[in-house]
């Protein structure tokens, strides 16, 4: 194989450092030295080995414009990546200086403020579904006695720190992993929200590996493990896809199938769309076994374990959570939703997001979670939790605890 490596260092080095040798040498026919190699992502290593840099949030901004962009992405592939040594024409289009600036150490973040905001009017689609899902996640982590969680990018992984935050405060332990080997990633202000970040690395309290984490941690048949991935369409059968829609390719599946083929228990967050809930998915990414809850922005539905052995599986999906206010008629086309059930009463007002949820602010630049009232109840001008005094911070090991704990089960003819 040929290795890309951002250090070639002398056989001195390598022998004090046995544990760093990834490959043995008689299975690299080429290894190719490129400093910043990893840009814009970071590399997280020991100093002694080469010098560890940050991610580098702006080119990442930069290289999806770039995407957007088809004459800009041309030029740049000309100029830079087929130019005669392409690797010192990238280090020259980011500029060494600020390449200097990413192997500095960080300044430390200042603490969070532990005063509850001000209560906006209502709450947007995205921080609803990531309540929901946290909500869910809390609740079957407990249900099905899980001791880790592994979560998918972006959403999915807001909603896995918020779920291990609620369950923290109602002192219960889940540790969230990343599948590139980072365990028991640190979900309270000093982590960060992109789960690759090197913040989250450093924060980590355990580091291993790809197959560590897959090959060990998720699987089994005493894993204990229950995982939060998103899609672009889920099925009546649980099946995700994540890889292409329409002819097209989308980001992929990353470790999602080998979570989804492997944990006890799988939640999948998704914005509720024309289009995202389908009868058959265009392409099986992540085979729906685990499958058991399907979160929205405008409720939860739900469906029973799959029976022992290979016996065929009950596809009838249950709404157990909804919004109060319906969402628009294009949003409904969902071909397998529920029929009429009979459910139990509500022990809790029917809103999606009670009385307090626990939202994420940008703070000196760095993401940090606080507590933060928020109207969603119609019937109440302002939170019936929200007081002129402080409120402790997450990050202080407090939790909002009206979010904690699923809301009441109900069924519908109709979506949601």
């Amino acid at each position: 194989m040929i290795v890309t490596v951002e250090r070639i260092v002398p056989a001195a080095v390598t022998r004090a450092h046995p544990a760093a040798i990834a490959l043995p040498p008689h299975r690299v026919l080429a290894v190719c030295e490129e400093p910043f190699g990893a840009h814009p992502q970071p590399l997280y290593c020991p100093v002694e080995l080469a010098s560890p840099y940050r991610d580098d949030f702006e080119h990442y901004e930069r290289w999806r414009a770039l995407t957007g962009d088809p004459p800009a992405l041309a030029a740049f592939v000309d100029d830079v990546l087929r130019a005669p040594d392409a690797g010192a024409a990238y280090r020259d289009y980011v500029g060494p200086t600020r390449l200097a600036q990413l192997c500095e150490p960080e300044a430390q973040a200042p603490e969070p403020s532990i005063t509850a905001g001000e209560s906006p009017a209502d709450v947007n689609g995205v921080e609803r579904l990531i309540v929901l899902g946290a909500r869910q996640l809390a609740a079957r982590a407990r249900a099905i006695g899980a001791r880790v969680l592994i979560a998918g990018i972006g959403q999915a992984f807001f909603a896995a720190r918020l779920a291990q935050l609620q369950l923290a405060a109602a002192g219960y332990t889940l540790r969230v992993m990343v599948e590139t080997g980072l365990y028991d990633v640190e979900c309270g202000a000093g982590g960060h929200g992109y789960l690759l970040a090197y913040d989250n690395v450093v924060r980590a309290r355990r580091l291993s590996a790809i197959d560590d984490i897959l090959g060990v941690l998720a699987c089994g048949a005493d894993n204990a493990c229950i995982a939060a991935l998103g899609a672009a369409q889920i099925d009546r059968h649980g099946n995700l896809n994540s890889t292409q829609l329409g002819g097209k390719l989308l980001v992929g599946s990353g470790g999602a199938c080998d979570i989804a083929a492997s944990v006890e228990e799988v939640v999948v967050l998704t914005r509720l769309a024309p289009g995202r809930l389908v009868d058959d998915v265009e392409y099986i990414t992540s085979p729906g076994r685990a499958v058991r809850s399907v979160v929205t922005d405008h409720g939860v539905l739900t469906r029973a374990p799959a029976a022992a052995g290979r016996g065929p599986r009950d596809e009838t999906w249950t709404i157990t959570s909804r919004r109060r206010s319906p969402p628009t008629r294009r949003a409904c086309s969902t071909p397998w939703i529920p029929p009429a059930r009979t459910a139990s009463a509500p022990d809790r007002p029917d809103s999606p997001i009670d009385r307090c949820i626990p939202t994420l602010h940008t703070t000196s630049g760095s993401p940090a979670w606080a507590a933060t009232c928020r109207r969603a109840c119609t019937t109440t001008r302002r939170c019936p939790r929200s007081t002129s005094r402080s409120r402790p911070a997450i990050s202080r090991g407090s939790a909002c605890t009206a979010a904690a704990g699923p809301a009441a089960a109900r069924a519908s003819p109709r979506w949601p």
